[in-house]
């Protein structure tokens, strides 16, 4: 990493290192390889039986011409594959770009932080203006470096050494003269809106945007399927093997109608009322209540593996205090869940928490993390002798944990942030 102080301000430039990414690179690029025999296959493919549903040709000699049904459920099916294909195969490149030529270089001017991520011949710049941002932060030694604003989390860089990204994160914290640690504030997430309902109470959906916009889309799909049947029997209702793609056409168009009605005129919703938080499901006029919560709990899963994961949880009156595990349905729902970093999460969390009243327990901080571990020794000390013999070998091995950087430590529901 090169940090230098220039004459437009502090410019930091990081560029992809290690071995090791040469034998991804390696991987991917055989990968590569069979992805462009694959989609030069299936365009081949999908040309030829245009051609010959259009000319009435045969593919080759000794071959008839394609029966519409046929091509119909081929074509269909070779669109499908292609598209997922040519998805994977760009994702795929990406990565080969990055592997081999990332390079990122972030400015700290007087007014912003102009971020610039390289991939080869490609380039993305992003801009963040000085007072939307509030601190610089990673969730873990080994996390990316990524900046918290007014507008949610954004990520700065995943290269260089964590060493690197710790001394680039005190260095921006001091350009911007910014705490490490601010307290957090409450802020819905982008996706989410409150609205006023039906019964002119007060709700929060999920993009609305975003599900009118799918909505229009899975319309779209089914009119054209819908158009195939009736088309079919323009041509000739005596021609049995027409049956097969009729029965085909239904079968797509039936749950395309349904998921394009629920997109519509359905939806889950969050009921806001003092001291308590309602799940309901709503269709047109008629909704339904699902769940009722009276506090909120972040949690933090390690299970899987797609990495961590933060859960912004609303909880029962009867709900026990720590679940055996999670999802448990009965007692928890997930409200809103992040991948890698809680900070939206907790965010919304807290704006939840003043906007209906309800107890907000942050359990990924580090002293809630402590006080778990020190109740599962409780347990296994009480357990008997092995258990006890446990506890002595743990402590004996494991160091004492120190905080991570850039976690909130208030384990209860912060105050109002009146800034």
């Amino acid at each position: 990493m090169t940090l230098e102080q220039t004459g437009s301000g502090l410019e930091a430039r990081l560029q992809i290192g290690g071995i090791t990414r040469f034998i991804g690179a390696a991987f991917l690029s055989f990968w590569l390889v069979g992805w462009t025999v694959g989609e030069t296959f299936a365009c081949s493919i999908l040309c030829l039986g245009a051609w010959s549903l259009v000319t009435g040709k045969p593919l080759g000699q000794g071959h008839e011409p394609l029966g519409l049904a046929v091509a119909l459920a081929a074509g269909l099916f070779l669109l499908f594959w292609l598209a997922i294909w040519t998805f994977g195969g760009v994702a795929a490149g990406r990565e080969w770009l990055r592997l081999l030529f990332a390079r990122d270089t972030l400015l700290a001017s007087h007014d912003a932080l102009e971020i610039t991520n390289s991939y080869g011949l490609f380039r993305s710049v992003k801009r963040l203006p000085r007072e939307e941002i509030r601190r610089f932060y990673r969730t873990s030694p080994l996390a990316p470096l990524c900046a918290e604003t007014t507008s949610g989390m954004t990520v700065l860089t995943r290269l260089g050494t964590p060493s690197e990204r710790a001394e680039l994160e005190q260095a921006l914290n001091a350009e911007f003269g910014l705490e490490t640690q601010p307290p957090p504030i409450a802020a819905l997430p982008n996706a989410w809106c409150e609205l006023s309902s039906p019964e002119h109470e007060p709700i929060l959906v999920k993009g609305p945007s975003v599900r009118r916009k799918q909505a229009r889309t899975v319309w779209i799909i089914f009119a054209v399927f819908s158009l195939i049947p009736f088309y079919l029997l323009s041509l000739d209702r005596e021609r049995p093997d027409l049956l097969f793609a009729l029965l085909f056409s239904f079968v797509l168009a039936t749950p395309l109608a349904a998921w394009a009605a629920w997109l519509s005129f359905g939806r889950n919703e969050w009921k806001l009322d003092k001291g308590r938080l309602l799940l309901q499901r709503r269709f047109g006029q008629n909704r339904t209540t699902r769940f009722e919560a009276v506090s909120l709990e972040l949690v933090e899963d390690n299970s899987t593996e797609n990495g961590t994961s933060y859960s912004l949880m609303a909880v029962a009156a009867d709900a026990p205090e720590r679940p055996r595990s999670y999802p448990d349905w009965k007692h928890r729902r997930t409200i809103h869940l992040e991948s890698n970093d809680p900070t939206e999460a907790r965010r919304f969390g807290v704006w939840l928490s003043q906007r209906c009243q309800l107890p907000f327990a942050d359990l990924t901080t580090p002293e809630a993390k402590a006080k778990d571990l020190d109740a599962l020794k409780q347990q296994l000390a009480a357990s008997g002798r092995f258990g006890r013999a446990t506890v002595r070998l743990f402590e004996r091995l494991a160091p004492s944990p120190s905080p991570s950087p850039g976690v909130n430590r208030n384990p209860s529901t912060p105050p109002p942030n009146h800034s």
